[in-house]
């Protein structure tokens, strides 16, 4: 089976197969992109290369932007891209089986290219080799294969320790009917694989496991511990076979289980339907589960499957909810949890109206309506909330075709409105918060308090600023990805919206922000934290202040002098 991240892109094609790039053009003048695809000294024929409008974010700006075309590289590996309309494009050259070289960051893949009008970009290439593959069979303590177990494989690195990639490890794998799983697309190297579930997975259940048992994470041969397991040799092109993995007994694989209630604060009724979410409490993780049902009509549920560490349980989907959910903690050390309770309490809501500033285009407001809201609570949260999408953040709602929007289930305290610009045409940025015509950057709400009047003042925008990246005294390190941020002046605007605001640089340095409202603008350029197989590096401070104005083009340079020490 495939990948997480692999099914998620391959999602992404089909979704966009069907549909034309990108939204109407203007009327400039279309260049071209042109290179070859090779595999080792050979031409790689019959690759799909992808072209995605919208290279600022490989996450935000495949949402956000139009769909891709797609070229096909002829027998001796050379695709192109005629009449491509200029902006910012992220191109891919989709080889599952293969590793595409300087290519590290699966949330990253493919390379940025920002084209100008009637520009013909040419040798834009990729290099590829076969990865490796690694299979084998999975089975119980009874030798009877295992069916959809997680199988993960653990790269290696010079030290003979689990290498990290700086990103939540979402590669899982499972296994067949057979019990028997194939991992592809490799890098070279040395690995240990594992099969069944552990508390620093990423995703630590979702849902029941394997045929209604819960095995805890065994590496090949049969270890429960890690200093335990047999290293395996990953070599490009070749498939290592026989990595078969037999889970650990139950006297060594002892996986535990929780259970608890969910009841009404205020009446200790019991709280039907709804769904159970937990995750490890230790500092920096991410892992996530989630339990095999939702609650019964006593407010009870059951969590399987834990393995021994601290976690939180809380309420997940009350997206749509008047209520909130407090968070349980809990430990597990060697022996199930019960009698854990969650209380759900009536949250408070905001409502009121969402406004264009500056135009009363139908066809705008209407798009307008694509922008979600969402109160972020920045005060009066539990310490320790990690994943309580439905605390934390507050209600989530959309913008009613007439404007107005109602956020409910917002605990008490003090909240910041939000908007997520993502799915939602590119130009659009929220200036600001109003409440009683007043300005506000927070709002308090109390418990169970209906706050109305609420103002949201939002701009739509075509300027740009088109930019180039020059590096002066010194050579960046191999492997630095460089990203540009624009945040307008004076607070609000797209420091208060997901999806706005940032630009991936190309390999000629060059950048392009897109989709800007009128105003002044502070440029930053910034090496983002995670930049697998980097070397660490601190990025000089650079900045620069633009305005722009109307739907006009700003150019800009930005000088990297490596040469002045960092303070």
């Amino acid at each position: 089976m495939k990948s997480a991240a692999k099914f998620l892109f391959s999602l992404f094609l089909l979704m966009s197969a069907s549909m034309a790039l990108g939204q109407t053009p203007p009327p400039k003048t279309p260049g071209t992109i042109s290179g070859r695809v090779t595999a080792g000294s050979e031409p790689a024929a019959g690759v799909e290369v992808i072209l995605k409008s919208g290279g600022g974010s490989s996450v935000t700006d495949f949402l956000q932007s139009g769909p891709a075309i797609t070229a096909t590289t002829d027998s001796d590996g050379w695709y192109k891209f005629a009449s491509v309309p200029p902006g910012s494009y992220r191109l891919v050259a989709y080889a599952p089986a293969h590793i595409i070289e300087g290519e590290s960051n699966p949330l990253t893949s493919g390379k940025v290219i920002n084209i100008g009008e009637g520009e013909t970009i040419e040798n834009i290439n990729f290099s590829m080799t076969r990865g490796g593959i690694v299979t084998g069979k999975v089975t119980d303590p009874d030798n009877r294969p295992v069916i959809a177990e997680a199988v993960r494989a653990y790269k290696l690195d010079a030290n003979g320790k689990r290498a990290s990639s700086g990103i939540p490890d979402f590669n899982t794998w499972q296994t067949d009917d057979r019990g028997v799983y194939r991992i592809y697309g490799l890098e070279p190297g040395k690995y240990i694989v594992a099969a069944g579930a552990s508390s620093e997975d990423t995703l630590l259940r979702m849902g029941g496991g394997s045929g209604g048992t819960y095995y805890r994470r065994t590496f090949y041969p049969e270890a429960v511990e890690e200093a335990e397991a047999k290293v395996v040799e990953i070599r490009s092109g070749t498939e290592s076979e026989g990595i078969d993995i037999k889970l650990a007994p139950a006297s060594k694989s002892k996986t535990f289980t929780v259970t608890g209630r969910v009841i009404e604060a205020d009446t200790n009724k019991p709280v039907a339907g709804v769904m159970i979410g937990y995750g490890v409490t230790k500092q920096g993780s991410v892992s996530f589960g989630y339990g095999n049902s939702a609650t019964n009509s006593a407010g009870e549920f059951r969590l399987e499957g834990l393995t021994p560490n601290t976690y939180n349980a809380f309420i997940i989907g009350l997206d749509a909810s008047e209520n909130y959910g407090e968070q349980a903690n809990f430990e597990i050390t060697n022996g199930d949890v019960s009698g854990l309770e969650i209380k759900m309490h009536t949250g408070g809501s905001i409502s009121g109206v969402a406004v264009l500033e500056g135009s009363a285009d139908p066809k705008l407001r209407e798009k307008l309506a694509k922008v979600q809201l969402f109160a972020q609570t920045v005060s009066g949260v539990a310490e320790g909330v990690i994943m309580d999408f439905a605390g934390a953040f507050g209600g989530r709602g959309p913008i009613a075709a007439n404007g107005t929007f109602k956020l409910g289930g917002i605990r008490p305290g003090k909240v910041q409105l939000m908007a997520n610009t993502m799915m939602a045409e590119k130009g659009f940025s929220l200036l600001r918060v109003e409440h009683n015509g007043a300005e506000v950057k927070e709002l308090q709400v109390s418990a169970g308090e209906r706050l109305t009047g609420v103002r949201v003042v939002f701009a739509y925008g075509t300027a740009s600023i088109a930019g180039r990246v020059e590096v002066r005294g010194g050579t960046l390190p191999a492997g630095i990805r460089l990203m540009v941020r624009a945040r307008r002046e004076g607070g609000g605007g797209d420091s208060f919206s997901f999806g706005a605001g940032n630009a991936e640089v190309d390999a000629r340095g060059q950048f392009l922000l897109e989709g800007l409202s009128a105003g002044t603008y502070r440029v930053t350029l910034f090496a983002p934290t995670f930049n697998p197989g980097a070397t660490e590096f601190k990025l000089p401070k650079v900045e620069q202040t633009v305005s722009v104005s109307g739907s006009g083009r700003q150019e800009v340079l930005l000088v990297v002098d490596l040469s002045k020490e960092e303070k």
